[in-house]
């Protein structure tokens, strides 16, 4: 009798293998919303052709990785979604013992390489700080780069302002002497309106094109995540009403995650997005959250901004391969994640 394990197939899923991808999800600690298929789906139709790669072991889904697929000189691509910092590869471990989610992540490792080492010419996924052995990626040939986001735990308005730097303290207080109003909002048309156009403002200021800030991208991606029922819109309104700044948080069950946002481009605009984050924490917090994900700590200039918070800096890991070398090709991934990521979250 052989005491062979069961070999892993990896294969393409479709729209309707969702409700098998999202019950595996549950079992996983991997950041299940930043995996869920329809946000990533509707960033596909306005960037590229989407792909949800499914890993079975004897026929039952027991994880996945989402990513986007771009062709270049009649060679394939596939990325992370641009638009967050990471989501990467998921495993459904349940209440699996530490060995056996060794063996679990060994076999998923050799797979999956083997599977997009053989479709794509070159590949990256990040993946959440929660997926940490990364050691048979390595012995696989792919290279393993650490990145950063900042995780920070949610408290009461007042408390949290005790906690963070004195600089940021200031940047707030004076946007609420200029008046500045925060509003939880409903995902209605004008509201979705407004965050089309703060995220649009930000991709012009970047100098991003048509082609990787299209028009109607981001209201469409505001709609279907609001919709979701664990996500939340918050805009930050001048005094006579107009948006000056946008946030969209979701959530699951491990955390939330600050996942889009946009804003007007003028000079000294930071402290009104300032102001929007601290009460879109106080908000999250009476809502019964405990931790948010502030998505990314990697750009000079975001890093700067969010360090001022006093958040737990956290690493994660994203994974490059494929079939072969082509010189600048991570930096040339960076430059395009960076100008994205700019659009995002302004």
């Amino acid at each position: 009798m052989s005491d062979r394990r069961p070999a892993i197939v990896v294969r393409s899923l479709s729209e309707q293998d969702d409700a098998a991808w999202e019950a595996a999800l549950r079992e996983s600690p991997h950041c299940p919303w930043l995996q869920w298929p329809p946000w990533h789906r509707c960033v596909g139709k306005h960037l590229g052709a989407f792909e949800m790669l499914g890993i079975e072991n004897s026929g039952s889904l027991v994880g996945g990785v989402i990513g986007f697929v771009t062709e270049e000189g009649g060679k394939r691509h596939f990325r992370s979604n641009p638009l967050t910092a990471y989501h990467g590869l998921w495993l459904c471990v349940g209440d699996l013992r530490p060995g056996r989610v060794e063996t679990l992540t060994h076999d998923c490792a050799e797979g999956l390489v083997r599977h997009l080492n053989a479709e794509f010419s070159t590949w990256a996924i990040a993946c959440a700080p929660e997926f940490t052995n990364v050691r048979d990626f390595e012995s696989l040939g792919c290279r393993v780069n650490i990145n950063y986001t900042y995780r920070l735990p949610l408290a009461d308005a007042e408390t949290m302002l005790s906690t963070f730097e004195k600089e940021a303290r200031r940047q707030i207080k004076r946007s609420e002497e200029s008046g500045l109003t925060f509003e939880a909002c409903e995902a209605t048309e004008e509201n979705l309106d407004s965050f089309e156009k703060l995220a649009l403002g930000i991709a012009a200021r970047q100098g991003l094109d048509g082609a990787m800030a299209p028009v109607g991208l981001f209201k469409a991606l505001a709609e279907v995540i609001c919709n979701s029922g664990r996500a939340k819109m918050f805009l930050a309104r001048s005094p006579n009403g107009d948006a000056k700044k946008a946030i969209i948080s979701c959530w699951d069950d491990q955390r939330v995650y600050g996942l889009l946002g946009g804003g007007d481009t003028e000079p000294g605009s930071g402290a009104d997005a300032r102001f929007l984050e601290w009460r879109h924490f106080d908000w999250l917090h009476r809502a019964g959250h405990r931790e948010i994900d502030l998505m990314g700590a990697n750009l000079d200039r975001l890093h700067s901004f969010k360090k001022k918070w006093n958040g737990v800096l956290t690493p994660y890991f994203t994974i490059t391969g494929g079939r072969v070398e082509r010189p600048g090709r991570l930096k040339h991934l960076r430059r395009g994640v960076k100008g994205l990521l700019r659009a995002a979250t302004g």
